[in-house]
């Protein structure tokens, strides 16, 4: 298997939601992704996620079986659908060539990769339900970061769990990119609603490398599988992961020309610990700062990322409290929001909503308030 991703089967959420008290760390059981179109390891004793089927859409639907010389016993088959191929045919169609091409298989669980967009989400979650609806058994889905982060626009796929793809993050065809496979701080800039994700998620970390060529700052293609040594006297390393071609040559059976720049990228043992660690933190934070079912993890500071330092357990009124689009009002020299303040006067939060919503046009919130206790005989101090 040239190109691996690991699994890590800690439920993302284990952050918010599924661990227990009695544990000091999750339970981990690792697997691994075949990414290849062909696959005949033998004696394989881990769970495997296998790439079975890759679907695609230029002018036509067009299917890649993999060849699987050996299909082990404990294994997922997975099928990669382009974005392209949902956007342009109908789920039912993808759904029927699917079936057709598991025929041969056996096995309880299918996992869908596709990366999907606001354009084909409609179509696509149809087709994920379709499928579990046909099979039925287990079905799972890749996710991404910004689907997370974004997710009340890119919506949460109808399945059982997903798989949380936690690499190729950044551009890698910008020269500038540190390492699209795997970048920790910008991973953290999507570390945002995972309180609040309504999908059981497990972590997918990378361990593959792999170089991208350019030529006047703009790239031409990826050698898989490439390692530093691979980088000879025919190349001068101008920064740690960066390579210039001396001479024109072959290179790993491919012609290059002199100047060619090459970024070298990796997963190293290193990015994949702090990766991981990132979880970690969350994980034996929320344990030792009595985790309840009850509650969910809030951030202090709404412009800052999901860690330890700067979360704590809330409920969800509490939550609700500190949204940024909160109606804030000055009473009494105490800024409340428009629940916490209908609490205090005993006023129905819905009735003086409604009136801010009809109204908010013509005056400001304090004003459309204060004329809102006048319709109901109801005085207060608001200051302005």
């Amino acid at each position: 298997m040239k190109k691996t991703l690991i699994i890590l089967f800690i439920s993302f959420l284990a952050i918010a939601f599924i661990f227990t008290k009695s544990q000091k760390l999750p339970n981990l059981t690792i697997s691994f992704y075949s990414w290849e179109n062909s696959f005949n390891e033998k004696k394989i004793k881990e769970k495997l996620y296998i790439k079975v089927l890759d679907i695609a859409y230029s002018t036509k639907l067009e299917i890649i079986k993999s060849n699987l010389q050996e299909t082990p016993k404990d294994f997922i088959p997975v099928v990669y659908i382009t974005n392209e191929t949902m956007q342009n045919v109908d789920y039912s169609l993808v759904s029927d060539r699917i079936l057709q091409g598991l025929k041969n298989y056996n096995f309880s669980e299918l996992q869908i990769d596709c990366d999907w967009s606001n354009l084909s989400q409609s179509n696509y979650f149809k087709l994920l339900l379709d499928l579990k609806t046909k099979l039925n058994k287990t079905l799972s889905a890749t996710i991404r970061l910004h689907q997370i982060k974004y997710y009340q626009k890119t919506g949460i796929p109808p399945v059982d769990y997903g798989v949380l793809m936690y690499y190729n993050m950044s551009n890698i065809s910008d020269i500038n990119t540190k390492n699209s496979i795997l970048d920790n701080e910008i991973a953290k800039k999507y570390h945002y609603n995972f309180n609040t994700y309504k999908l059981k998620l497990k972590l997918a970390l990378p361990l593959y490398s792999q170089a991208i060529q350019f030529r006047q700052n703009k790239a031409l293609s990826i050698f898989e599988g490439i390692e530093k040594k691979d980088f000879d006297s025919n190349f001068e390393q101008i920064s740690p992961n960066i390579y210039k071609t001396l001479n024109s040559s072959y290179f790993m059976g491919r012609y290059i020309y002199k100047d060619d720049i090459f970024r070298f990228e990796d997963s190293s043992e290193n990015e994949i610990k702090i990766a991981l660690d990132d979880f970690l933190k969350f994980y034996n934070w929320a344990i030792s700062n009595d985790y309840n079912d009850n509650l969910t993890i809030e951030r202090i500071d709404n412009n800052k990322n999901y860690e330890p330092i700067n979360c704590k357990w809330a409920t969800t009124k509490e939550q609700a409290n500190n949204r940024r689009s909160n109606i804030l009002i000055n009473y009494k020299n105490e800024i409340l929001t428009l629940t916490q303040l209908c609490e205090k006067i005993n006023i129905k939060y819905c009735n003086v909503s409604s009136y801010i919503c009809r109204y908010r046009n013509n005056k400001n919130t304090n004003e459309l308030i204060l004329d809102y206790l006048k319709l109901i005989k109801k005085e207060i101090d608001i200051n302005e």
